[in-house]
C-alpha cells in the first residue's frame, strides 16, 4: 500500500510538529501487480484516499488542464491503467 502522512503546511517531508496530520491512500500493489483503478476505488473508497480527479483516456487536453490549475491539485496526481 501506498500513502502519504501530511498536514495542512507540510512540504518536502517537513511537517509542523504540532500540526494534525492524515494518511491518504493513493495506489495498492498485490502479487498480481498494481490494483486497477476502478477495483481501487471499489475496494479502498470508504477508506481516506485520494480524491478521483478523472476518469477516462489520458489525453493532452488532460494535461493541459492540469497544469492550468482546473483539478486544484497541489503536487500532482496518480495515473493508474485499465485492465485489458
Amino acid at each position: 500500500m501506498f500513502a502519504e502522512f501530511f498536514g495542512a503546511n507540510s512540504f518536502a517531508v517537513r511537517d509542523k510538529k504540532d500540526e494534525r496530520k492524515q494518511l491518504v491512500l493513493f495506489d495498492v500493489e498485490t502479487e498480481g501487480g498494481m490494483v486497477v483503478p476502478d477495483r481501487f476505488i471499489q475496494d479502498f473508497g470508504k477508506l481516506n484516499m485520494a480524491r478521483v480527479i478523472y476518469r477516462g483516456k489520458l489525453t493532452g487536453k488532460f494535461m493541459d488542464d492540469l497544469r492550468k490549475g482546473k483539478y486544484g491539485v497541489d503536487e500532482g496526481v496518480v495515473q493508474g491503467r485499465q485492465q485489458c
